[in-house]
């Protein structure tokens, strides 16, 4: 049985791309344990609108300079909790294809550390957390607390030498892919395959949607509905939704 359990991020209009990447993810880690997060009341509030903060379900930002990133930028800190503070968990971006087992990642000796990120990388959206080690790692805490959004993104609230970066190049390419290239990360959401025609890797997220759908893992029919409902999801940019183009593309690869 994999050892291999991946909490993936996304607000409610990532879920055809978080969709998709649990795809990616089961593809080369048959027995992973997938938890989302789309769906989740902190992702989105009872009416599916975001509150006056920007920030969606009850809790009110107080900490100073909240990071206006995604809808799910916090995501990662609801792992520890999501998982039931026990055990180890890799968390990951919804807008993320992965191309080969994950076990590497949970093979890495973490040492003193309790957060794993990834070497080289200014980002912290691939993730590997000890997450019986992170009890205080709470949403309602850390939104609570005094640390400024930036801090929390950093992992600068955590204890000296508890976060370091031992995950190996290769697992957070972003807008790129090469031979070493075990994990790709659309990041820049305008250009996002499923925002926009013309991305020079949006081939390889299509066939991923395509295998999904011939496969039966991800329903023709969820396509179709995450780009019909996408023009009443208007308080975030349009850059955050499936466009029609999704569908012509499909129809072309099936």
């Amino acid at each position: 049985m994999s050892s291999v359990r991946v909490v993936i991020g996304a607000g409610r209009p990532n879920k055809l791309p978080a969709l998709v990447c649990e795809y990616s993810i089961k593809k080369h880690n048959p027995g992973a344990e997938v938890i989302h997060t789309y769906d989740r009341p902190f992702m989105y509030g009872n009416d599916r609108t975001l509150h006056r903060d920007r920030w969606s379900g009850p809790i009110q930002w107080i900490g100073t300079n909240p990071p206006m990133g995604t809808m799910f930028s916090f995501a990662r800190h609801m792992v520890p909790e999501i998982c039931g503070f026990k055990g180890d968990a890799i968390y990951v971006d919804s807008d993320m294809l992965i191309f080969e087992s994950m076990e590497q990642i949970m093979e890495i000796d973490m040492g003193q550390a309790t957060v794993l990120g990834v070497q080289g990388s200014h980002q912290n959206a691939v993730q590997r957390m000890d997450c019986a080690a992170l009890l205080k790692w709470t949403i309602g805490f850390l939104l609570r607390s005094n640390h400024s959004g930036n801090d929390l993104q950093r992992n600068a609230h955590l204890p000296k030498g508890a976060f370091q970066r031992r995950i190996p190049k290769g697992w957070n390419d972003l807008e790129r892919r090469t031979p070493n290239t075990k994990l790709l990360h659309y990041t820049q959401m305008p250009t996002q395959p499923w925002v926009k025609p013309g991305h020079l890797h949006g081939d390889v997220w299509f066939e991923h949607l395509a295998e999904a759908c011939a496969s039966g893992f991800i329903g023709r029919g969820t396509v179709e509905e995450e780009i019909r409902t996408q023009d009443v999801r208007t308080t975030w940019p349009a850059a955050m939704y499936p466009q029609p183009h999704v569908l012509e593309e499909l129809k072309v690869r099936l």
